[in-house]
Parts: structure tokens; sequence; C-alpha cells
């Protein structure tokens, strides 16, 4: 095969040569795109890859230009490009928009000056190939970056991320900064171990290790501030390979206002331990779904159970699904109807006896006006209930007895009527 590119002046012929089979086996076969243009940006040659794109055949190349294949714009922009490069006498690297089969992609482009044996520029030798999933992948990759540190900048919890074997850290988030009162460069410093009390590092590396092979998911420690202050944290860790090395995240909470609830709540709950354990009937609170916040001990020793036990529980520990469900049924219609209801129900205590109760069950409304749960005070009243019962028994048979009275004297007053009627009559037949 033998080409010939004419230089600009017209004066003299330069040619360039592609000679040989194999030279040409190796063009026909290159997955890319090859081309080359004299120094008016006149097609010389080009591949049948390039050839099968323009849909023509690779000798009808020869003598046409970028105008005879793409819209003015782009050819302007292509002979624009060629023209810069012939000029700097310089090869560039261009990421470039293509129109293949009337689609447009993304191409990379190489592009050098064709010299003559005495160095002159005498064309353009081009080669590229498609790179349109390559940039998809780069944006939707680098979107993807973006979206996950707009995520991890906008995130309320503190979030670090370290190097899994050296344990140095590696990034953070400004609330990671905030949490412990460094700068990142500070931060970027240090390694994990060091954001935690001395006391608290040894189970804090533990769960490090546990987040590093997924085994654990959660842990609760301590971080300490630039000022020394110790910051109570749920840590939420997990694992991630990037460019082949391992990494771990972790989610800091402050979870202080959590803390002095919990440590309020106690406080309280011991407070009404004391106060309800002194009260001689069964007490108790429960929660919305009917589970035991806390029982006293008479309620505990009626059932046979540590009021401890009961905590976090229906009645279905101590009395038995069937039991439950009604006892559920009554807690709803109190919460519902946020009134008070006095109940009689029977219960089996520990000992396998009925026992009767009276129970006074009134909802709990927090101060925002919602009900969040169910108090109850249930009396022993088994005596009563048996003496009423005794009292119904002899109420009934006083009642019998009454008639049988009745209905004797009703018989006596007609067998005397009786008599009395033939004592008449015999009289009248003495006569």
């Amino acid at each position: 095969m033998k080409n010939i590119i004419k230089d600009a002046s017209g004066d003299k012929k330069e040619a360039l040569r592609v000679d040989g089979i194999g030279y040409k086996t190796l063009l026909e076969n290159l997955p890319q795109k090859i081309f080359c243009k004299d120094r008016n940006s006149v097609y010389v040659f080009c591949n049948k890859n390039y050839a099968q794109d323009l849909g023509i055949r690779a000798e009808e190349i020869v003598e046409r230009t970028d105008y005879d294949f793409y819209p003015k714009e782009l050819a302007e922009k292509y002979r624009a490009d060629d023209k810069r490069i012939m000029a700097a006498g310089k090869a560039e690297d261009l990421e470039e928009k293509y129109i293949r089969k009337g689609e447009e992609i993304t191409v990379h482009t190489v592009k050098a000056p064709v010299r003559s044996a005495q160095g002159s520029v005498i064309g353009i030798l081009g080669i590229f190939w498609d790179v349109t999933k390559q940039k998809k992948m780069e944006e939707a990759t680098k979107e993807s970056a973006e979206r996950f540190r707009l995520l991890f900048e906008s995130s309320i919890d503190a979030i670090f991320m370290a190097d899994a074997k050296t344990k140095m850290l590696v990034d953070c988030n400004k609330n990671a900064e905030k949490l412990v009162g460094r700068s990142r460069a500070e931060i970027l410093s240090m390694r994990a171990d060091a954001l935690h009390p001395s006391d608290r590092v040894k189970e804090t590396m533990e769960a490090f290790g546990g987040f590093a092979k997924a085994k654990i998911k959660y842990t609760e420690t301590e971080v300490l501030t630039k000022s020394g202050e110790r910051v109570p944290v749920e840590i939420s860790g997990a694992p991630f390979v990037f460019k082949g090395k391992p990494y771990l995240i972790g989610i800091f909470r402050n979870i202080s206002e959590r803390k002095r609830a919990e440590e309020e709540l106690n406080r309280k709950i011991l407070e009404m331990n004391t106060f309800i354990n002194n009260i001689p009937d069964m007490a108790w609170l429960k929660d919305k779904d009917s589970r035991f916040i806390i029982a006293n001990k008479a309620f505990g020793d009626a059932v046979g159970m540590d009021p401890a036990k009961l905590t976090g529980n229906t009645c279905a520990i101590c009395f038995g699904e069937e039991d439950a469900a009604k006892h559920r049924q009554d807690d709803l219609r109190v919460m519902e109807g946020k009134k008070q209801q006095i109940i009689e129900e029977k219960i089996i205590d520990k000992d396998k006896n009925e026992v009767w109760l009276e129970t006074v069950k009134s909802p709990i409304i927090d101060e925002k006006g919602q009900i969040i749960g169910t108090a109850g005070i249930a009396r022993n009243v088994t005596d009563r209930k048996k003496a009423e019962e005794e009292l119904k028994k002899r109420a009934e048979e006083l009642e019998r007895t009454n008639k049988l009275m009745v209905g004797r004297e009703l018989r006596m007053a007609e067998l005397k009527k009786g008599i009395k009627e033939l004592k008449k009559k015999s009289g009248e037949t003495g006569r």
C-alpha cells in the first residue's frame, strides 16, 4: 500500500509511505480508528474500523475532508485541532465528541504531527477509540463520590474513617471535628485509639476489631475532647475496601442527652419503687404495649415472681396468654377512653387459688398530653366476694324458706276453710 501526503507549499512532493503486508495487517486489526491527513486536513488514508464508522470503504476517504462526514461545527473543531497540533509540532491527547452512525459518543484521540525525512511537518496522524462507557462510569463514580461527600458532611453524627490495619484516621466530617474539639488536620495525624480516654481504650479497640471483622455493629464508649471532657457516644461501625485496602467507617453519635435522660429515668424509677413498694396493695405501671415498666413487691408476691423479672414483659409471663389478652383489652379501653376504670377480675395466684381483685386502672399522660401507658392498683377482695356470695346464698335460702312458709300458710288457710265448709254442710244435713 502506498499513500502520498503533499506538503502545503505544493512546490515539491513529500512522501509518507506505509509499506508491507505486516504494517497493513497491523493497521487493519487494531481495534482503534486510525487516519492520516495532509497539511490541509485532507484525508490521505484510514483503516477499516474508521471507514466502517463513516459508512465507506477505506480507499474512498482519500481527498475528502471532515466536512464530508461531520456537522460543520464539529468539522471546524477537528480542523482547528489539526492546525494547532501541526503548528506546535507536538502530539496531543484529546477527549472529544464524535458522531458514529448518527449517535454522539465520546472518544479519546491522540493526534501527532507527521514529519518528512527532512523533519518538516507534512500532515497529521490520528488514532482514537470509544471511551463513552468509561466516561459514563467516571461520571457516575464522580457523582457517587459527590453524593457520598454531601451525605458525609451533612450527617448530624460525627463520622471517622480509619485504616483497618494501622488504625490511623484518614478522614472525618465537620461534626467529627466539633465532637472532639480538634481540626481535621489534627484528627488525621491521630490513631483511632487516641480518640478515647485511656481507661476506655482497651474495650473500644476490641470493638474496633469486631467492626473490622463485621462481627459487631454497635458499641457504647466515650471520646476524649481536646479540652479533656469525656463525652459518651454510641458507635456504629462497618468495614469497607477501597483500592484494595481495608478501611473502617465509624459513625459516632453523642448520647449525652440520652444518658442524662436515662439517669433521670432511673432516679424516678428508684423513687417510684420506694413509693409503690410501701403500698400494701398490688401496684404496677405498664407502657403503651402493656409491658411492665415496674411492679411492686405485693404484685410479685401474689404471682410468685421477682418484680424485676416482670419488667419488659406482658401479663403472659405470670397469668398466661389467655388472661394476658383480656388484661390487654382492659388496658386499651383505659387508654382509648382516657379515663380511670374500676374492674373486678379473677386471677389464679401462685398457689393455684382463685383470687378476686378490685383493680383501678388509669391512663398515664405525659407533659404533652400523650397517653404513654397505664397505672394499676389492685386490692384483694376475695374475702369480700366470698362474704357477698355467702350473703347471696343465704338470701336465696331465706327466700326459698319464705316461699315454703307462705305456701304452708296458704295451704293451712285453705284446709281450715274446707273444714269449716264441711261442718256447715254437716249441720244442715242433721236438721
